[in-house]
């Protein structure tokens, strides 16, 4: 069973205080971290940008590359079993 995460209650604290907190920004900033690397490492395998309204594929690397670099931006301990972070 997954252990419910809360980062505070809004009935005790004001969304900003839980939105501002220390350890939910860490945990947002984990998974920022892993979009920001799997976009980047998708437009580096196709020219995204360089032609509008086409993509042209210039290199396979990209599933090894991700794979490496996640390993040093792994999901937070709470995230790691759950089913949603693997998209199942």
């Amino acid at each position: 069973m997954i252990e419910p995460l809360s980062f505070g209650n809004i009935g005790d604290s004001g969304i900003n205080e839980i939105w501002q907190n220390e350890e939910y920004l860490k945990f947002r900033s984990a998974h920022e971290d892993r979009i920001v690397l799997g976009q980047d490492c998708l437009a580096r395998q196709f020219d995204l940008f360089d032609f509008p309204g086409s993509v042209r594929r210039r290199n396979g690397n990209c599933d090894r590359e991700l794979s490496r670099l996640l390993k040093d931006y792994p999901y937070p301990e709470t995230c790691r079993s759950c089913y949603k972070a693997y998209g199942i």
